[in-house]
């Protein structure tokens, strides 16, 4: 299985930007450090095929199965409202977005299918990261 994963610090289940970037610039564990939990959103290869050519949707649904009750693993499931995930963005103070054109296709690079969308002022002064 190769998935696209990010890592977060959850607070109360709401994912945590500030707690993250203080423990990453730690660069170990340390007593009293916040759990990270990966999140996983795509997958690309599973049973040691390729699976880049199918659908987002296809993609997920596979992802779901693999990593359901995993601990420590957060799948990020889609959402075809996008006005409502982007309230939910600027409610929960998150970093950003993902918006991915149903039915897409996994593309390396840029791809006019996907857009990254930050909240402004989400990103600490000096700490530069695509999101």
């Amino acid at each position: 299985m190769s998935t696209v994963q990010t890592v977060c610090v959850l607070e109360h289940g709401i994912s945590n930007f500030v707690q993250l970037h203080e423990r990453a610039m730690r660069r170990r564990w340390y007593a009293g450090a916040p759990p990270v939990v990966l999140c996983a959103f795509d997958l690309l290869v599973h049973a040691g095929q390729d699976v880049r050519g199918l659908a987002i949707e296809e993609r997920k649904a596979r992802l779901s199965s693999l990593v359901a009750g995993l601990p420590g693993i957060l799948f990020v499931s889609g959402i075809d409202d996008g006005r409502a995930a982007w309230a939910a963005v600027e409610a929960l103070r998150l970093e950003g977005v993902v918006a991915k054109r149903a039915g897409s296709l996994y593309v390396a690079g840029p791809s006019l299918d996907w857009l990254k969308i930050k909240r402004p002022g989400a990103t600490l002064p000096g700490f530069k990261r695509d999101l």
